[in-house]
């Protein structure tokens, strides 16, 4: 089948990290086969890999019309959101990934990153501390959970300072 054999070398290219011609396999792929997932989400990974988020953006929107129940794309789209400084937008991907996906340790750190982005506090520190406590001895993820606690404690700490300093 041409559309089996189109996906492998997607892969291969995907996995070369030869970007542009992940695009140009799977726009063919997509021009047989308007609905296939795998093609709009491996076009998402490779716009995201060359930094072009909206493009990125609108393919794992389309992958998850199709398919609604991949956390992997919707982690994906959230990280996009991000990039692109939509916080909001990342951050309900993030917390859908997690309600389908409650030990995402990715997700976790990614929510608690941008809910700290977004000025939300107490749920950057919920989450960093969540990630730290599910993983106490995985350095990667205990030493950042500790220090974008910290910093997220002390912004809540100034911001409740403010407001103590606008009332006198």
């Amino acid at each position: 089948n041409d559309i089996i054999a189109l996906q492998e070398i997607s892969k291969a290219y995907l996995n070369a990290k030869e970007y542009k011609k992940v695009v140009e396999i799977n726009r063919r792929i997509i021009t047989m086969s308007p609905q296939d997932v795998a093609a709009f989400t491996n076009m998402g990974l490779a716009y995201s890999a060359l930094g072009q988020w909206e493009k990125a953006i609108a393919d794992y929107s389309r992958s998850l019309e199709l398919k609604a129940d991949n956390p992997l794309v919707r982690f994906k789209l959230g990280e996009a959101y991000e990039s692109t400084g939509k916080i909001k937008e990342a951050l309900e991907q993030y917390r859908l990934v997690l309600a389908k996906v409650p030990n995402a340790l990715q997700a976790m750190s990614a929510l608690a990153g941008a809910a700290l982005k977004a000025g939300n506090y107490d749920e950057s520190i919920k989450w960093y501390s969540e990630a730290g406590r599910r993983q106490p001895r995985n350095a990667s993820v205990r030493r950042p959970a500790r220090m974008h606690a910290l910093v997220a404690t002390r912004a809540l700490l100034e911001v409740d300072q403010e407001d103590v300093l606008c009332v006198h």
